[in-house]
This record gives structure tokens, C-alpha cells and sequence, in this order.
């Protein structure tokens, strides 16, 4: 199910669809126009309780404005789920904590199955970050982690990257797309240190990481992360900069 501009009343509508198509495995309610107001229904019990118990594989809640609203429906995720999106869907930053803690909850069930993660433009920041890498030892299947336009910096995605390593996740596309604004490195130092790692990562068995996105360092210092790509991934390494100057690493 796939959904255009609906309003902050169709959640009875939504429910429906999914308690009458049992099978329904993809929900897909991206710039909708809904806002925590969806959830002030007497219909938000009768929601959360299909939702958990769905056979749900993929949901797709991008860009809209759920704020605490958030809450209802990542405390419902069903154990099954395979990919979430929420990108966008908190212009508050106090929403940060509420999508750490609820994710967190959410990864420490035994048959949690998530394997795509995006939660891009969030207001996350290193603190947040640090917290929800405590859980992600129990997303065993995890392969596709999207944290871009956040309040991260390079300490937080290197925090992120020993989790990787000591966790052994089988990442395979970590992407930290950022603005040109943004003040992700500190040094040069600090690109150094995050390019050991990527190496680390790369020669560790288990992980087959095929894209990696960063913001770009300046003053030619990319060419820490492209010498370590191109030693790994040889001649089907490749590389470039995206619209927004991020570094793009990827393979053929």
C-alpha cells in the first residue's frame, strides 16, 4: 500500500487496510501531510495493536511531521520488519531522544529482523548516536544505515564505526550525507582516524561494504578515504562527490 496526501483523520481508514489484508507486507505513507494530530483518536489502540501484530516487511513513514506521534507507531513495530524509513519526520529535536529509546526497545526483541534503517534528518546528534549504537549488537541482520543531515560529527560516526567492528554488523551501505554547512570534521587528524577504520572495516571478514558516504573533507584530504577504497575494492572501485559535496565510495 502506497499513500499520497491523506489527512490527520485516516487513521481508521489505515487500520482497516491492514486488518482486512492480513498478507499486506509493504505500507508506504510518505509525504502524507500527517502530524502527531493522527494519533489523538480513540482509534490509536486499535492501530497500535495491528501494527505490532502485522506481517508488515517494509514501512515508509518519510517526511511527515509526526513528532510524538512518532511514538505510536514505533512502539507497534511488528518483529518481522525488514526496512523503516523515517526520515524527516520530526522538525523537533526533541523528538531525538523519543526515536532513540523506541528503537532501542524495539531491537532488543530476539526475532527482531531489521535489515534497512533510515533515519536521515532527524535532529540526531553524537549523543544519540552513541545511545542507539548500544542496541545495534541485536540488529544481527543490519546491512543499510542512513543517518544523513543530522546534528552528527565525525566523533559520532566514528563511534558508530567501532560498533561496526566490534559488533561485526554486516553493514553494506552506511551513508552520512550532509549539507555544505555542516562542520562534520574537526581535523585532519580526525579524517585520518575515521579512514583507519573504514579500512579496518573493509578487512573484516563478515562485512562486505559496497557504498559509504561522507561529507567531503577539505583541502584534498579525500584522498585518505579513496586510497583506502581503492586498495580494498581494487578495479571496481569508484568515487566521486555528490550535489551537496559529500564523498560518494562505491563499487561497480
Amino acid at each position: 500500500m502506497s499513500g499520497n496526501i491523506l489527512d490527520d483523520f485516516c487513521l481508521p481508514q489505515i487500520t482497516a487496510i491492514m486488518e482486512n489484508y492480513s498478507s499486506l507486507s509493504s505500507l508506504k505513507l510518505s509525504r502524507c501531510n500527517l502530524t502527531k494530530t493522527l494519533f489523538n483518536s480513540t482509534d490509536k489502540v486499535k492501530f497500535s495493536k495491528i501494527l505490532q501484530n502485522s506481517k508488515l516487511q517494509h514501512l515508509d513513514v518519510s517526511f511527515n511531521n509526526l513528532t510524538s506521534g512518532l511514538e505510536a507507531v514505533l512502539s507497534s513495530l511488528p518483529a518481522g520488519l525488514l526496512s523503516l524509513n523515517l526520515t524527516g519526520c520530526s522538525l523537533e529535536t526533541a523528538s531525538s531522544d523519543l526515536v532513540v529509546s523506541s528503537l532501542l526497545s524495539h531491537c532488543c526483541r530476539k526475532s527482531c529482523e531489521l535489515e534497512n534503517l533510515n533515519v536521515s534528518s532527524l535532529s540526531l546528534s553524537d549523543v544519540n548516536l552513541e545511545k542507539l549504537c548500544s542496541g545495534l549488537k541485536n540488529y544481527h541482520g543490519l546491512s543499510s544505515l542512513s543517518l544523513g543531515h543530522n546534528n552528527i560529527t565525525s566523533s559520532g560516526l566514528d563511534f558508530l564505526m567501532e560498533t561496526v567492528l566490534t559488533e561485526s554488523l554486516p553493514i553494506t551501505r552506511l551513508k552520512i550525507e550532509m549539507d555544505f554547512s555542516k562542520d562534520f570534521w574537526r581535523d585532519e587528524q580526525s579524517v585520518e582516524g575515521t579512514s583507519h577504520k573504514l579500512r579496518e572495516i573493509l578487512e573484516t571478514d563478515g562485512t562486505n561494504l559496497s557504498q559509504f558516504i561522507v561529507p567531503c573533507p577539505k583541502e584534498g584530504l579525500a584522498t585518505y578515504f579513496t586510497k583506502v577504497w581503492n586498495a580494498h575494492h581494487g578495479s571496481e572501485s569508484k568515487h566521486n562527490k555528490d550535489g551537496l559535496g559529500n564523498l560518494v565510495l562505491c563499487i561497480d
